[in-house]
């Protein structure tokens, strides 16, 4: 219902999950995560979120 505000969060999210990846790139620890993250890690997001990339594409289409 508010794609703004929506395109904010999911932003920011990736911004704080590519910090929390710190030099390894790797999550090793979330915020909330529980006992999850003590016996896994996940990579950090990389890049562009998909939000960015389907405007991309629209703006050379």
């Amino acid at each position: 219902m508010r794609p703004a505000l929506y395109a904010l969060l999911t932003r920011a999210g990736v911004r704080i999950l590519e910090r929390l990846g710190g030099s390894g790139r790797r999550i090793s620890k979330l915020p909330f995560g529980g006992g999850w993250t003590d016996t896994r890690d996940m990579p950090a997001p990389v890049g562009r979120t998909f939000r960015e990339l389907y405007q991309a594409r629209q703006n050379h289409g």
